[in-house]
């Protein structure tokens, strides 16, 4: 092979290589395209055969969807599903020379609302992603009217969505007070049309919006004289279940507030880190407010080492019993607690070091002094460390007397843990949590719209066959009695 034949090879398969190299691109675009087509048809097929399950499902794939979009692809679902009047407000809030090239897509004969909410859902998406929430404001608040004009089942998993992220643009641009009324309207509505769905990302986003008030009166109110739906989704009944928790952590319902916590952790989904995280900050206080010691494994995952560091050297000091270092611990992490939303509730927790360093004295000791108590505590008298006594006696913390008259703190004998009902009441909770899964699994199971309609055909053709039997049957005894 000569040098010029060489040559024509090695150009020949650059040109290759960059072609190559120039339809991948293009053909993850196609890929994409059709994937969004796909899935705006799924939404319409929906409607036409009154199935909200086609609908969800194509919901469920909104945050994949999310992830494809670009300015041309969003400019296409815009120009060729949107009406006039939303297609319009698109274009002014993004413009772009892809918009003025794809004008001429032929639309669809009959596109639904519901399929137009879909597609203007996904711009207002990627507007929020690209142009920030300042931008998506005005379509959000398109969206958001819209979606309350619809009263079709078929509707309601994509209007769930819509008021989600009409809450979270107004959250951003610190305007979330300013809806309060409008959310307050769209909850009365969802809850006589039964829309579950809506109605739970409603209830959340009103509560989310008093706790970030310090409203806490309101949002305990508010969760009070409504009822959270069975059926909603897990993502929406975790965030509902640590709402209910950090309330009831706020007005001093510790058992409470872990129970949700701990349906919260449950819950909530694997790939929900930062959900995680909050819980578990939240979920580690209260358990030190009942004096009760967290896992040291939880600790030390992989997602939460990081951001459970200080709670972990709270943790430590109480489990000390040391209140000095304790004091130091918080003054040292008050920056990052006030953050987390948690600094007035660890600062409760002093009282748990307190009754933690009473359980190690009375285990150490059969017999004290309040006067060494007090010392050992870090009190002020030996009044104070009498007073902690009593209310740790009172409350069951330590098994043990006071002597008024020789101010001395008298530990009784430990007692067998079997001998208690403490074995039971572990027991009892486990049992319990089993049939709540079990309850709930069977709420979360979901059933075609029309599966009912199959069984009823095949009783009915199973009656008119046996019907024709019995009067062929009846036709043949009577020729056999002729004959």
């Amino acid at each position: 092979m000569g040098k010029e034949d060489k040559k024509e090879v090695v150009a020949q398969s650059a040109s290759t290589d960059m072609d190559t190299e120039g339809d991948q691109p293009r053909e993850a675009e196609n890929i994409a395209k059709a994937d969004l087509v796909h899935n705006v048809k799924l939404v319409q097929r929906g409607v036409n055969r009154k199935d909200p399950q086609l609908c969800g499902r194509a919901v469920r794939r909104l945050a994949v969807l999310r992830k494809q979009l670009n300015s041309e692809l969003v400019t296409y679902l815009a120009n060729t599903y949107l009406s006039d009047g939303l297609s319009a407000l698109f274009k002014s809030a993004l413009t772009s020379d892809a918009m003025e090239t794809s004008e001429e897509e032929a639309k669809p004969a009959e596109t639904a609302p519901e399929a137009q909410m879909f597609v203007a859902l996904l711009s207002a998406l990627f507007m929020l992603d690209t142009k920030g929430a300042a931008t998506a404001k005005d379509m959000m608040d398109a969206l958001f009217k819209m979606q309350s004009s619809l009263t079709t089942r078929e509707a309601f998993p994509i209007s769930a969505q819509v008021c989600f992220y009409y809450t979270h643009v107004y959250e951003l641009l610190g305007k979330s007070a300013t809806i309060v009324s409008s959310l307050q309207t769209a909850l009365r509505k969802c809850t006589l049309g039964q829309d579950y769905q809506t109605q739970a990302v409603l209830i959340n986003a009103l509560v989310r919006i008093y706790l970030n008030a310090n409203l806490i009166e309101q949002a305990h109110n508010l969760v009070s004289n409504t009822t959270f739906p069975d059926t909603a989704d897990a993502n929406q009944s975790a965030r509902h279940h640590y709402y209910l928790g950090r309330i009831a952590a706020l007005r001093l319902e510790y058992t409470k507030a872990e129970a949700f916590l701990t349906q919260a952790t449950r819950k909530a989904p694997e790939g929900a880190v930062g959900f995680q995280q909050q819980v578990h900050k939240l979920l580690i206080t209260v358990q030190l407010l009942l004096g009760e010691i967290p896992d040291r494994a939880l600790f030390f995952k992989p997602q939460l080492k990081n951001c459970l560091a200080p709670y972990f050297e709270v943790t430590k000091a109480v489990r000390s019993g040391d209140v000095a270092q304790f004091v130091e611990i918080v003054n040292q992490s008050k920056a990052k607690l006030l953050q987390d939303r948690t600094y007035t509730l660890i600062q409760r927790v002093r009282h748990s070091v307190l009754k933690s360093g009473l359980k190690l004295i009375t285990l150490s000791y059969s017999r004290i002094s309040l006067a060494n108590v007090a010392t050992k505590l870090g009190l002020e008298s030996e009044e104070d460390a009498m007073y902690i006594a009593a209310k740790a006696i009172r409350d069951g913390v330590i098994d043990a007397s006071l002597d008024p008259e020789g101010n001395v703190l008298i530990s009784k004998d430990i007692v067998d843990v079997y001998s208690t009902t403490e074995p039971q009441e572990a027991f009892h909770k486990r049992i319990e949590f089993c049939l709540q899964m079990h309850d709930t699994s069977i709420k979360s199971m979901r059933y075609s719209a029309n599966a009912y309609k199959k069984h009823l055909l095949k009783d009915t053709l199973d009656g008119v066959a046996d019907v024709e039997a019995e009067a062929e049957l009846e036709v043949e005894e009577e020729e056999g009695e002729d004959f």
